[in-house]
């Protein structure tokens, strides 16, 4: 239960987290100098960055059953109680 509670904590504090916002700051002496932009195309799909982007995931998922694991295998060590052989009794 511990481990589900975490998870979803984890799951929506990913969702959660803000995106930054720049703004620019008011300029003191009228407005601001006007800029030229260009555009630049794409020159299609960026294998290299999908590349990437699959490998940041997957290294995210086997983090995350890693530590799910650990804390499932501690958790269920606490709860289980000693064993005594009768044996010896």
């Amino acid at each position: 239960m511990r481990t589900k509670c975490m998870s979803l904590a984890l799951g929506l504090a990913a969702l959660a987290t803000p995106i930054a916002q720049a703004q620019h700051a008011p300029a003191e002496h009228g407005s601001p100098p006007a800029s030229v932009v260009t555009g630049v195309q794409a020159a299609g799909f960026n294998w290299n960055d999908a590349v990437i982007g699959g490998l940041v995931a997957r290294v995210a998922i086997v983090l995350i059953a890693v530590l799910a694991t650990l804390l499932t295998r501690r958790s269920r060590r606490a709860a289980l109680p000693q064993r005594t052989d009768p044996s010896r009794a």
